[in-house]
């Protein structure tokens, strides 16, 4: 058993750094093993977190209705690499009002959601 949830943190982490890189750092990752590194780490992950990003200006945490980054791609790959946990939204550090920045990410979590 303890070998097993040392995996599964292994894969939760490997995921992280997948996003992560996806959102801007590409010396650790490569866009096109998005599908064979969600194929391993998306069935036994936990926890997934999102927020807009945009690549091209560096700015990785926004409103998930903003950036350049296409969030309803990764969501789609995600669910469909078999991933049956929680969407946690990143939203700290945004500038603007809070409730209104909250609203526009339900509203963007609503139009790329599966469920």
């Amino acid at each position: 058993m303890r070998i097993e949830r040392m995996l599964k943190i292994i894969l939760l982490s490997l995921l992280v750094i997948c996003v992560k890189a996806v959102a801007g750092a590409p010396e650790f990752f490569v866009f096109d093993k998005l599908d064979e590194t969600l194929k391993i780490s998306a069935p036994v992950s936990m926890l997934a977190s999102i927020n807009g990003v945009d690549v091209v200006n560096k700015k990785y945490v926004l409103r998930l209705d903003q950036g350049d980054f296409d969030v309803a791609v990764y969501i789609k790959k995600l669910f469909a690499a078999g991933y049956k946990g929680p969407v946690g939204l990143q939203c700290y550090n945004i500038k603007g009002d809070i409730l209104e920045n909250l609203k526009a990410s339900v509203e963007a979590w609503k139009r790329v959601s599966p469920q």
